[in-house]
């Protein structure tokens, strides 16, 4: 929107001036001044220098009353001398403006030493004076008509009243364009605009009136009195403009003691004060230095410079003006012509040398804090008094209220620190933390009930607990009902009645233990102040806990077998002796003792075998070894199983396989686990299928399939642990639930991998893998 508002200036500026020029030509051509006319044009010249240093203030913009001489004017000897010494008049006031010195000028004068300006204000005045004497064909003045004729008096009349309307229209336009939007007293500007645009028209007729008697003294009379009205109308809108000022600092200062009643906010205050600077001195370039008496520096919370905010860096102390007025609590001002003496300002470094700067101290309990300064980049800007009063005030009213923000911003740091660091505790702390307070809303949480629960921190904070969604409530191990019996019990200073609780949370793959437990937060009444809930995972604790009663279990029943085989063996064997064997049954009752014992302690080594591999104590003893005669060994080893079980053994390998640089007995060792645990799970008429060969990636892979029921995905990584069955399996016979254990330590000790997927057709296929770099050459079959 900034930019298309400028456009419309740029664009209205451009049109002004074409007008200009256009009325200056056609003006020129329809009446050429004439040399016998000097005079005349000198009069009209330096009284419109005159009267352009007195404007009058309509609409937030400067009328002039230049039209009224130059409307005589025109009336008297055309449009061609009117529009020449009009331009004259400006390009001398312009003059005077640049040369002059302040002390000379009005402090009134709004006219910019500008080509652009000068030919906006030419066009202003001369665009309507052209189409009016146009329009009603008096252009070269009284001097070429019969003035006794009733039709030219007429004209006259109609020509002063049309350029009275274009002229205030256009005055319209312009202020519409190039004042600021807003104007309280709008409605008497107008009327004033009305009243002075009927002058033209009286002056025209008292130069009528006047002419055929006095000649060109009637201009000096008409210059003089028009100058006479300005200076009046001057001298008494001074108390007016005096009471708008005061008017404007009354409502700056209310705006800015508004912005204190609602906040004491340093960025709202010091925004409030950009704006209220901005409106009341029309000075786009200023800052607010602070001191840190801590570091003896200074800092800018506020720079602005040509209208936009400015990011200053930190500076310390030093002898500029900026710091003086600081260090000193005096008010400084250099009204202009100061670009040499203020190179020491408190600008930073790089920064443009300012023409004018005023500074004055910003004091709170009885202490400089800051400084309140405006500076003037251009010669067009200068400083008086009034605004050093101002300037005053305004650092006056807004001292405290930077002194309390500062305080405030302190606290409110020391505040956020302090939640920061609690935070930043809260989160360093493993366990999930709630805190409830005494009407069961959740008003702390750390970032591991997130971690914990899978719901991010908003779906709890905030929210009292029996509000909570059914699965928020279940995260933290609770049912409605129970989140309710809580909140009873918190009511009536019963909580200590909830003991610890563990459940469950999560997909059944990845379930996460928790433990629950709840701590009354005391605060010296007898009813607590609150509650903070602990979520402890406990996951790893209860998966240990798990596998030593499974350990427990297994060792008991799997120990208990062999081991009363072994007593009663020995109980038999003791009766035999004592009874002269007569039956012969020592021999026997020796051989289930022995395979009983045997039994034992092929168990506890293997527990203690795979305590070993898993510390990464394994011994691998490696020799060349064709893979095919493993497989056909352990294969034939089954066989009298597997027509037990009524189930099929196939070999699908290869006839010929490359030999291989392994451990023989640990791989052997190996399939005989796979192939048992198939046999063991596979139905009646089942057939278990073991294949080798190398896969695409190089490597030698063996496979044993299965028609089993199959395992649970959740179960396919965590049978590889010990003791790991799976309940319900239908297996023929328990196990001991390390031999997929070993499986695993063995093939990765040979740098392989061993999983399970679903077979096809039903069942399990279990495989391992060697890199290739067991790999040795291949064998010709024979």
């Amino acid at each position: 929107m900034p930019n298309q508002e400028n456009r419309s200036i740029f664009a209205f500026y451009i049109i002004v001036l074409i007008m200009s020029i256009g009325s200056l030509i056609v003006g020129t051509w329809l009446s050429p001044p004439s040399m016998e006319h000097v005079i005349p044009f000198i009069i009209i010249g330096i009284f419109i220098a005159l009267l352009e240093f007195f404007p009058l203030d309509l609409l937030n913009y400067r009328y002039s009353f230049v039209h009224i001489i130059m409307f005589s004017g025109a009336v008297l000897y055309g449009t061609g001398l009117a529009a020449w010494a009009t331009l004259s008049g400006i390009v001398l006031a312009i003059g005077l403006q640049i040369i002059l010195p302040k002390a000379l000028k009005s402090n009134f004068s709004t006219i910019e030493p500008s080509a652009k300006i000068g030919l906006f204000e030419l066009g202003l005045n001369l665009t309507p004076l052209v189409l009016a004497f146009s329009i009603f064909g008096i252009a070269t003045g009284i001097r070429s008509i019969e003035i006794g004729i009733n039709q030219n008096w007429l004209a006259i009349l109609s020509a002063g009243i049309l350029f009275g309307i274009l002229h205030g229209i256009f005055y319209l336009l312009g202020s519409r364009f190039l004042s600021p939007p807003k104007n309280p007293r709008a409605r008497w500007d107008i009327l004033a605009l009305i009243s002075i645009e009927i002058l033209p028209v009286f002056q025209g007729f008292t130069t009528l009136l006047t002419y055929s008697l006095m000649g060109d003294s009637v201009l000096i009379i008409l210059g003089v009195s028009t100058f006479a009205l300005v200076l009046l109308i001057h001298y008494l809108s001074e108390p007016r403009r005096n009471l708008e000022r005061r008017l404007k600092e009354r409502s700056a200062l209310e705006q800015i003691s508004k912005a204190l009643s609602d906040d004491i906010d340093l960025e709202k205050l010091l925004s409030a004060i950009q704006i209220q600077v901005t409106n009341l001195l029309n000075v786009n370039n200023f800052y607010v230095a602070l001191l840190d008496p801590v570091d003896q520096q200074l800092w800018y919370p506020l720079a602005v410079k040509k209208g936009e905010r400015q990011n200053w860096p930190r500076r310390p102390l030093t002898d500029r003006l900026t710091d003086r007025v600081i260090l000193e609590s005096k008010s400084i001002m250099l009204p202009h012509h100061a670009a040499q003496r203020l190179l020491k300002i408190g600008l930073p470094a790089g920064e443009d040398a300012p023409y004018a700067w005023i500074g004055v101290p910003l004091i709170a309990s009885e202490q400089s804090i800051g400084c309140l300064a405006l500076f003037s980049l251009s010669s067009e800007i200068e400083f008086t008094q009034d605004d050093l009063h101002l300037l005053s005030i305004l650092s006056g009213q807004t001292s405290v209220a930077i002194e309390i923000a500062l305080h405030n911003a302190l606290l409110s740091s020391d505040i956020t620190i302090g939640r920061d660091r609690l935070t930043t505790i809260l989160n360093s702390v493993r366990d999930g933390l709630l805190l409830l307070d005494t009407d069961g809303r959740i008003t702390l949480i750390n970032e591991a009930v997130s971690t914990l629960t899978g719901f991010p921190q908003s779906e709890y904070f905030g929210h009292g607990l029996g509000e909570l969604p059914l699965e928020i409530v279940g995260s933290i191990g609770y049912t409605p009902s129970e989140a309710d019996e809580l909140l009873r019990g918190m009511q009536n200073n019963n909580v200590q009645s909830f003991p610890k609780h563990t459940f469950s949370w999560g997909k059944q793959s990845q379930e996460t233990y928790i433990e629950r437990s709840i701590i009354p937060v005391q605060s010296g009444v007898e009813k607590p102040a609150g509650l903070i809930i602990l979520l402890r995972d406990i996951t790893d604790e209860y998966h240990i806990k798990q596998t030593q009663d499974l350990i427990s279990e297994t060792l008991v029943h799997d120990l208990r077998s062999p081991l009363s085989s072994t007593i009663s063996a020995l109980d038999v064997i003791h009766d035999a002796i004592s009874n002269g064997d007569p039956a012969g049954i020592v021999e026997p009752s020796i051989q289930i003792a022995q395979r009983s014992s045997r039994r034992m302690l092929g168990m506890v080594e293997s527990i203690l075998e795979i305590t070993r591999m898993e510390s990464g104590k394994i011994e691998l003893t490696p020799s060349m070894v064709n893979l095919d005669r493993i497989l056909e060994h352990s294969i034939s080893e089954f066989l009298v199983i597997a027509q037990e079980y009524e189930v099929t053994i196939r070999n699908n390998s290869p006839d010929s396989l490359p030999l291989v640089e392994i451990d023989k007995n640990m791989i052997h060792r190996v399939l005989n686990n796979l192939i048992d645990n198939a046999l063991k799970y596979s139905p009646r008429n089942g057939e278990v299928t073991v294949t080798s060969g190398i896969n695409k990636k190089g490597e030698m892979a063996v496979t044993v399939n299965d028609e089993g029921p199959g395992i649970p995905d959740d179960y396919k990584n965590r049978i590889f642990e010990r003791f790991v069955q799976i309940p319900g399996s239908g297996s023929r016979k328990r196990g001991s639930g390390l031999g997929l254990t070993y499986c695993r330590l063995a093939v990765e000790a040979h740098g392989g991998e061993i999983w399970v997927e679903d077979s096809p057709g039903g069942g399990s296929i279990f495989t391992f893998t060697f890199p290739p770099s067991v790999l040795l050459k291949r064998v010709d079959p024979e």
